[in-house]
This record gives structure tokens, C-alpha cells and sequence, in this order.
């Protein structure tokens, strides 16, 4: 949330990264000199020779009341003081500077001024302080001091944790100001219940507003972020499938599209994956399988679903691909042999399939597995050909594989070796 303080639309919803609040300084890009009259100061002159330059211009445009040129001054010299040819003494004057410039901008009730007060101290960790003048600027209507204002109250930042009047300030800074960061905030807030208030709807509402107009300093982090969990809503007909929303995979993939225009890594990987991409698809398995939630929420229906699409019959043509993809099926094989709660039941016929399609593939763990299996069936004299035919003919516990069709032609080309001398 301090990134780019000077960049209203760079501002970070906590949801999504709520250990940005001390993260780093304020990254603002640095401004070109130029010789003409409106040019913030010659880049080649010394930091001491800029303040004599700065506090003439100053007291110019105070003279003249023209509180958005002092604004502009105001945020060059903070960009100033953090530079590394400054010394600890110059950037404590450049930033006194500037603190004392804003305030006296606050006092005319200028809300940019105390926006920017709230961003500073912010960083620097006096949360009661950016708290205070993130109320300034709500009273004075400045739509991203009003969301901020209702992170200080969402995690407790100078003010009293209090959800609803969290709720009531994003509502206010995502409709009064049409503020996109507060429209995300409250979509996944509502997605993911954060404010205590779970309702798929308004979540969905406030995520398709947001994305609906992209102005040109919108934060594209942010709006692939809306964009991919749109994406999966309607794709799957609403979280984890569970109705609330008509699916429609027409709407799924405008905003798979949009999310990955927008630079999400995620929607990238996944279209890929939706070209029978390998290597994107054991991402993807991996990434919802396991706890990367630096990168997605965990949903084990998904990643289950990638690791079949990639154990599947592809197209290979290195070594590495293949026993890539038969340590793939292998591990799919564990699956359905343990099953995954609420997603997969144990299927032992299943996994016996995909350990001997990893098997043929060359996966030592997988030939370990089916000696077991023989030996736990009472099959150890009978060859590993036999063995699999009985169990895809009448299955194990008499219910045959759903993929023993598919098996059939791996079985037709097994060797007829008894498992004491497997060589698959």
C-alpha cells in the first residue's frame, strides 16, 4: 500500500497483499528536466543549489495560491530526498520541506495535500498520523484517501478495527469516486468473506465494474487479478463450483483473455495449458495442488484436474518431456490409490492404470508399485501381463479401470516377464 504513494491507481488492495503496509520506499519514477519555464528544477544542479531554487518557487506560487504547482513541487522534492546522491542531511531537509509544504496545503483543505501527508506517514510507520490525515482527505471527498481510510480500519492501522465501517468506506471511495482499487478491494472482500460479509454476487458486481473501464494509470497487476477470478467463476459456476453463479464459459474466456493481457502469470500458464501444454499444465497442478498461494488459492479440484490433462497421450518429442510426464502419472496413480478428500474417492483399478502407463515409461517407482500390487492380490507367480489383464478384464474388487480401454494397448505391448524380472 506505500508503493508509488504519487500514483493514486498504484495503490495495492492488503487483500490481495496485505504485507505491503511496511513494504520498501515510494517508488516514483524520476522526473525529466527540461529548460522551459513549467520544468521542475536542471537535473545537473547540487541538492543544496535546488533547495535556494525550490524555496524561491515556493514562495512564488504561494504568492499566487497555486496549490497544484506546490503540490507538484511537493511530490518532485520527495522524490528527491530519496535519491542516493543525497546525504542523511539533505534528505531530511528536502523531506521536512515537504511535509511542511503539504501541511500548509492541508490547512487550505486541499485534499491531494492531505492524501499525500497520510501516504508519507504511512510509510514511515505512524499509523495515527496517516490515519488522521486519510480523514482529512475522505471529509474532502478524495476517493483514495477514502480507501485507505478503510484499510486503517479493516487491520487496525491508527484506528479501531471496525469491518463495517471498513465496508461503508470502500462502498463510498468505489461510488462516489469510481475508485478501482476500493471496487477490487470490495470484490474479493465479498469473494473470499475478509470483511466478514461473504456474498458471491456482489462480489462479482464489483469485480466486472472495476474491469469494465481501464483508464490509462489503472493498476494492471490489480485488474488481472479481477479479471483471472472472474475467469474462474464463471468457468466453473461460481467458487469451487458450487452454483452460485451460471456457469458460462463464453464470459470465462473474454476474462481469461483480459487477465492475461493485463500480465497475470496465471492466465498466461493457463491458455497455455488449454493448448495441451505440457509443462503449463504441471504448473498449474502443481501450483493448486500445493501451497503456492503467493501465486493462486489452493483448490485441490483444480489441480487434480491439470494433472490429469497432463497425464494424458501428448505429442512428445524429448527423453525429458516423457519421463516428465511419467512421473506425472505416477504421481496421479498415488492419488487415486490415497484419493484426495472431497475430491477424489480412492480408486485402486484407476491407479493401477496410471502406475503402468508411468511404468512403461520407465519410472522405477511405478514397476515397485505393481509388484506390490501383484503380491498384494495373491498374482506374485503370475507374469506382470497376466496380472494387469485379470484386473482390467474384472478390476480388482470386481469393477474394472474407466480407463482400461485405454490400457489395453500399453497391456498388448507389455514384455511376458513374471515380476521377479520386470523390464518395462
Amino acid at each position: 500500500m506505500v508503493d508509488n504513494i504519487f500514483e493514486d491507481s498504484s495503490v495495492n488492495s492488503s487483500l490481495i497483499n496485505t504485507s505491503s503496509v511496511n513494504s520498501g520506499l515510494i517508488n516514483i519514477s524520476s522526473y525529466k528536466s527540461s529548460s522551459s519555464k513549467n520544468s521542475y528544477i536542471k537535473e545537473e544542479l547540487t541538492p543544496e543549489r535546488k533547495l535556494v531554487y525550490l524555496v524561491k518557487s515556493i514562495a512564488k506560487y504561494q504568492a499566487a495560491h497555486n496549490s497544484p504547482k506546490l503540490l507538484e513541487i511537493a511530490k518532485n522534492m520527495y522524490n528527491d530526498s530519496k535519491k542516493d546522491n543525497f546525504s542523511p542531511i539533505m534528505k531530511r531537509t528536502y523531506e521536512k520541506q515537504v511535509i511542511k509544504l503539504l501541511k500548509n496545503l492541508s490547512k487550505q483543505k486541499y485534499a491531494d495535500a492531505e492524501y499525500y501527508l497520510g501516504k508519507i506517514y504511512q510509510e514511515k510507520g505512524n499509523y495515527k498520523k496517516a490515519s488522521k490525515y486519510f480523514e482529512f482527505s475522505y471529509q474532502n471527498k478524495h476517493p483514495m484517501g477514502t480507501f485507505e481510510l478503510g484499510q486503517c480500519y479493516e487491520h487496525g492501522y491508527g484506528k479501531p478495527k471496525d469491518y463495517k465501517i471498513a465496508e461503508t468506506l470502500y462502498r463510498k471511495a468505489a461510488m462516489v469516486g469510481y475508485c478501482q482499487p476500493a471496487m477490487i478491494h470490495l470484490g474479493m472482500s465479498y469473494l473470499y468473506g475478509s470483511l466478514r460479509n461473504k456474498n458471491i454476487k456482489e462480489a462479482v458486481h464489483w469485480l466486472e465494474k472495476a474491469t469494465a473501464t481501464l483508464s490509462e494509470n489503472v493498476d494492471r497487476d490489480l485488474i488481472a487479478k479481477a479479471c483471472y477470478e472472474l475467469y474462474k467463476i464463471y468457468a466453473l459456476g461460481g467458487p469451487n463450483g458450487d452454483g452460485s453463479i451460471p456457469q458460462d464459459f463464453e464470459e470465462a474466456l473474454i476474462y481469461l483473455k483480459m487477465s492475461a493481457e493485463n500480465g497475470s502469470t496465471e492466465a498466461m500458464m493457463e491458455i497455455s495449458a488449454e493448448m495441451d501444454c505440457l509443462d503449463a499444465q504441471i504448473k498449474l497442478a502443481t501450483w493448486y495442488l500445493c501451497d503456492h498461494s503467493e501465486v493462486v488459492q489452493q483448490d485441490k479440484a483444480t489441480g487434480f484436474y491439470w494433472l490429469k490433462q497432463a497425464a494424458l497421450p501428448k505429442n512428445l518429442t524429448t527423453d525429458s518431456e516423457k519421463r516428465n510426464q511419467g512421473c506425472i502419472q505416477f504421481i496421479l496413480g498415488t492419488y487415486y490409490e490415497t484419493g484426495i478428500e472431497n475430491v477424489q474417492s480412492p480408486d485402486e483399478n484407476e491407479a493401477l492404470y496410471w502406475f503402468v502407463v508411468s511404468a512403461k515409461l520407465g519410472i522405477t517407482e511405478a514397476i515397485e508399485k505393481i509388484k506390490e500390487k501383484q503380491v498384494e492380490h495373491n498374482y506374485e507367480d503370475s507374469s506382470i501381463s497376466d496380472f494387469i489383464s485379470v484386473v482390467m478384464d474384472k478390476g480388482l474388487y470386481g469393477k474394472p479401470s474407466e480407463s482400461s480401454l485405454e490400457c489395453q494397448q500399453i497391456i498388448n505391448d507389455l514384455p511376458n516377464r513374471s515380476h521377479h524380472s520386470i523390464q518395462i
